[in-house]
């Protein structure tokens, strides 16, 4: 019985990274010219839009950004956790937009892993780096997130340590 269970589940597991080309989205490891993991200083036009309560994660816009990917019209914010680049935000708006950058996306990493056909949710996992996208059914506007693994590990334990001393209160 266990090795039937095993099976399955490798069968599954590469069912849906057929076709995706994770090691060309962890060679990449960031976006544009910039690496996950590089520091604030070496970002130059930042405008902050928005910081956490604790302070360790901002956003911001480059004001000198080029806001396309292709004929695609996206909005970027780039997110730092503790002054390192930790993820990028975009968002789109409209389906010629969102199915654009799609189109790129699949063209640069495959298809992405889609757990239900009826909802347009993608995601590739790579070991160093996560790609999500999601568009909406009825704007069609769609968020994509490209983020680094290893940072996401670290904020999630600064994160449960946080609620480990929060439980303290009570």
């Amino acid at each position: 019985m266990k090795k039937y269970i095993i099976i399955l589940f490798v069968i599954f597991h590469f069912s849906f990274i057929k076709g995706q080309n994770l090691k060309a989205l962890d060679d990449k490891d960031g976006f544009r010219d910039y690496k996950f993991g590089d520091t604030i200083t070496k970002f130059t036009n930042l405008k902050l839009t928005e910081k956490s309560k604790d302070g360790k994660t901002a956003y911001y816009n480059k004001t000198d950004d080029k806001l396309k990917i292709g004929e695609s019209d996206v909005t970027i914010d780039y997110v730092f956790y503790e002054g390192h680049f930790y993820e990028v935000f975009m968002e789109t708006k409209g389906l010629s937009n969102s199915k654009g950058v799609l189109k790129v996306l699949n063209e640069l990493y495959g298809n992405g892993y889609q757990d239900n056909q009826y909802i347009e949710k993608y995601l590739w996992f790579g070991s160093k780096v996560t790609l999500y996208y999601k568009e909406n059914s009825v704007t069609n506007d769609a968020i994509i997130s490209i983020s680094s693994e290893p940072i996401r590990k670290k904020r999630k334990l600064d994160e449960e340590l946080k609620i480990k001393e929060a439980k303290k209160d009570m």
